[in-house]
């Protein structure tokens, strides 16, 4: 599905929205977002080994209506991270804009001051 002329054709609105957000160029950010995915399953490059090396600190956030990513494999992300933290966010799911944004800006906030 993450194909820009097949969103453009099907889901117009959608198109409309992901110009809104990422700008004009929001079809050259979606087709390196695949290619990025891609490496990801083929090369695995984000595993636990990879993770353990990150120094600093980092959060690791989980929706709890997530159908993406797995609360198993966020918590096994999380205590593979030197300085990791974590949350749930409540009532979401994986589009970030299905966020509450009041909850997400004050979990963000706390952690930029810890």
């Amino acid at each position: 599905m993450l194909d820009a002329k097949t969103i453009l054709e099907k889901v117009p609105k959608f198109a409309e929205a992901l110009k809104v957000r990422h700008g004009a160029e929001w079809e050259a950010l979606l087709q390196k977002t695949v290619t990025m995915m891609l490496s990801l399953g083929t090369n695995n490059s984000l595993n636990f080994e990879n993770l353990s090396s990150i120094g600093n600190k980092a959060l690791i956030g989980l929706a709890d209506n997530d159908t993406m990513v797995s609360l198993n494999e966020t918590v096994a992300a999380f205590k593979n991270l030197k300085h990791g933290n974590m949350y749930m966010l409540p009532g979401s799911k994986h589009p970030i804009e299905t966020a509450n944004v009041a909850v997400l800006s004050y979990i963000l906030r706390n952690f930029a001051i810890q």
